[in-house]
């Protein structure tokens, strides 16, 4: 991603162009002409928080080591287990069994 000095930062908010918002600050953000300074730094700032939780997610599945393929496995059994007939279903039991 291209570092942008402050001045196109502050271009890009009030812009109220959206792809040029999307650009700078990820997709939905959006300022309103009619929003005070103050509501626009709380909106940043929900946005910060917002982000954060979603990068502190992503390091969980980047360090989740073996249980991501774990639990991909599970996922797919489930998919595949639940599109099966009850016939199917009855068949693979008895092979566990």
């Amino acid at each position: 991603m291209k570092s942008m000095t402050p001045e196109d930062v502050l271009e890009a908010l009030v812009s109220n162009n959206r792809s040029k918002l999307s650009k700078t600050f990820g997709p939905g953000m959006f300022v309103s002409e009619t929003e005070t300074p103050e509501e626009v730094i709380t909106k940043c700032e929900s946005y910060i928080e917002r982000f954060e939780t979603y990068i502190n997610h992503l390091k969980i599945v980047i360090n989740s080591g073996e249980k991501l393929n774990s639990e991909m496995r599970k996922a797919r059994v489930k998919r595949l287990y639940s599109a099966l007939d009850e016939s199917e279903k009855e068949a693979i039991k008895m092979l566990l069994d």
